[in-house]
């Protein structure tokens, strides 16, 4: 996703919320992510990876989003958010090298290393919502189970 334009990670965070809002044909007509218009407003909190620690539940308004230092590998970053998540709050690595697709339509950023915080019982909702959909049809098997980690085949 990077392009010639060098933007801030806000401006990063903003412009890839808005771009995974957007409906593909190739993924039957829906957004990378369904829900994201919900997200009206998005936390971005700079830390370091090895001072990432889970936040409380009542921080979250909706998803807490913390940017990692560059110099972070996608492996470490996963590591962390398996590390720190839990049965209320799940954390999701979004590495900027690390391209990510759904049926050819990219979902990761392409700019900065984020982190993101959502609660599990928000995202598991939506995702059990989506599963009375065809919009995991679109997806590869391997890409679901990774981003559905232990939830993977439980909410259906």
């Amino acid at each position: 996703m990077n392009d010639k334009r060098k933007l801030n990670p806000t401006e990063a965070l903003y412009e890839w919320f808005k771009r995974i809002q957007v409906p593909h044909d190739e993924i039957g007509g829906f957004a990378v992510c369904p829900y994201s218009k919900s997200v009206r407003h998005l936390d971005l909190i700079e830390i370091s990876l090895s001072d990432l620690v889970l936040p409380k539940l009542e921080a979250i308004n909706k998803i807490l989003v913390y940017r990692v230092e560059d110099e972070a590998t996608a492996e470490q970053m996963e590591q962390k958010c398996q590390e720190l998540s839990n049965k209320d709050i799940i954390l999701l690595a979004d590495h900027k090298d690390r391209n990510t697709y759904i049926n050819g339509i990219q979902t990761n950023n392409g700019y900065y290393n984020f982190i993101l915080c959502q609660p599990v019982g928000e995202l598991n909702d939506a995702r059990r919502k989506l599963l009375k959909t065809k919009y995991y049809d679109y997806w590869d098997k391997e890409y679901m189970k990774e981003i559905f980690g232990e939830y993977y085949g439980m909410l259906d």
